[in-house]
């Protein structure tokens, strides 16, 4: 006698394809805030993040979300934005030094999904 087993892991995959979903969006908007919220209200030091001029930096940072083939985040800033990566990196032909404010938040944003999403799987 022999007892046969067969695993479907099609729904599995889809709780963690929509909890993963829900935690980047989640993380990718407390990034954005985190990122307005390190921005100065004067102008910036080189080394520090970038401060309130005219606000159209704070106004075109974004995220985005997208599911195909994984779930994936994506932060950054509008592409008609002139400045922000010369901010960001510095710019040796303005004779600008960068003044970082996507970076800083990577890392821990990175760490932040993947501790969610380890305990979404852990579950």
């Amino acid at each position: 006698m022999s007892v046969e087993v067969i695993w479907n892991p099609d729904p599995l995959v889809s709780v963690i394809k929509t909890g993963t979903t829900r935690i980047l969006k989640q993380e990718g908007a407390r990034a954005v805030t985190r990122i307005r919220a390190s921005f100065g209200r004067s102008r910036s030091q080189p080394g520090q993040p970038p401060g309130i001029v005219t606000g159209r930096l704070s106004r075109d940072l974004l995220f985005e979300v997208s599911n195909a083939p994984f779930p994936t985040l994506k932060i950054g800033v509008q592409a008609n934005n002139p400045y922000a990566w010369p901010l960001e990196l510095g710019s040796p032909s303005r004779n600008l030094r960068p003044r970082p404010f996507m970076r800083p938040q990577i890392r821990p944003t990175a760490q932040r999904v993947a501790k969610r999403v380890e305990a979404l799987v852990n579950d």
